[in-house]
């Protein structure tokens, strides 16, 4: 679920524990296993997360202990509360990261440092063995605000001793679509480097590895 507002659903019903004075909450989006809102927390926004009725696997708890575990690394929006099965956290206010390149206002230095920035994070995750799955596809899994990429939606994560961030990512950046969307900034990652890069990191998951598919991305 990311930043864009839809219209409401009559089966949408609110979980949120009474000691949580939330005021202004407002329809957000839906997603397969919740729905999503914004509200007002103590003068501030937040998403607050509460599960799909209809749905038969609930995230909801999940989502916050990730995304708990991961803010002591610097990644996703703050964890707030975790109450009667709803999650509350940081709202993020920012494009989704495919529409934040493709705007006018970018180029090729600041797409190049959030694309970094993107690439820390997910060797944050693999080094702490929590692997998102997601990153094949996660245009709406990341957004950027104020030049900084913030990644969302945490219900799928899990620990794993083998987990697949970095090289997820890669396949991703080198993928038909971001290539076409990073030609008109001045970016073109080689493709069969940076595969067979991402193919030795998977092997040993070491800091030159490591560093070698950051250089690709770099001196793009």
């Amino acid at each position: 679920m990311s930043g864009h507002r839809q219209d409401a659903t009559s089966d949408i019903t609110s979980h949120i524990a009474p000691n949580i004075l939330l005021t202004d909450k407002a329809f957000l989006a839906r997603g397969k296993r919740g729905f999503a809102y914004t509200a007002k927390l103590d003068g501030r926004t937040v998403l607050v997360k509460e599960r799909n009725p209809r749905s038969d696997v609930d995230t909801i708890a999940h989502e916050g202990r990730m995304l708990e575990r991961l803010n002591r690394e610097g990644i996703g929006p703050l964890f707030i509360a975790l109450q009667d099965d709803a999650l509350i956290r940081e709202y993020v206010d920012g494009p989704e990261i495919e529409d934040w390149i493709r705007g006018e206002g970018t180029d090729k230095r600041s797409i190049t440092r959030v694309l970094l920035g993107i690439l820390e994070q997910c060797r944050t995750m693999d080094r702490v063995g929590i692997d998102k799955l997601e990153m094949t596809h996660p245009q709406k899994h990341i957004l950027v605000r104020e030049g900084t990429p913030v990644m969302i939606d945490f219900e799928r994560a899990r620990e794993s001793s083998r987990p697949k961030n970095v090289t997820q990512v890669c396949s991703w950046l080198t993928s038909g679509r971001m290539r076409q969307l990073l030609a008109p900034k001045g970016i073109a990652i080689d493709r069969e480097a940076m595969l067979s890069h991402a193919r030795a990191y998977k092997r040993s998951y070491n800091e030159p590895s490591y560093r070698r598919i950051k250089e690709m991305i770099l001196y793009a």
